[in-house]
């Protein structure tokens, strides 16, 4: 049996809905839209850097495995993927840091020009 998936603290093995050999993904629980995911490595890391080669290729891997399907279930025809590597670029510190992740955001497009 795998280890649990550990989010900061939180166990959040019951609510990945993919999973790589080293990466998973989860809905997230404070989404700016529907659709809105995180993409983890299964090996908690504060900083980009801190992930291996192996680790890094997975992680992206995913979140374009992953963007796919979001992009097609929410009838988006654009996504936003964004890493905040570091405190001072936006990462979200509480009394323990949370572990590097990427967020996905699928979009589509609203409004067009009348020409």
């Amino acid at each position: 049996m795998s280890p649990p998936l550990l989010f900061s603290t939180i166990e959040v093995t019951r609510q990945a809905f993919y999973r790589s050999t080293l990466s998973y993904a989860i809905v997230n629980l404070k989404p700016i839209v529907p659709g809105h995911v995180l993409v983890i490595p299964n090996r908690p890391v504060s900083r980009l850097t801190d992930l291996t080669t192996p680790e890094l290729t997975s992680l992206i891997t995913s979140v374009q495995n992953v963007g796919r399907v979001i992009e097609h279930a929410y009838g988006g025809d654009a996504l936003t993927v964004a890493c905040q590597d570091g405190k001072a670029a936006g990462t979200v510190y509480t009394s323990r840091p949370l572990p590097y992740h990427a967020s996905e955001v699928p979009w589509r497009l609203l409004f067009t020009e009348k020409g």
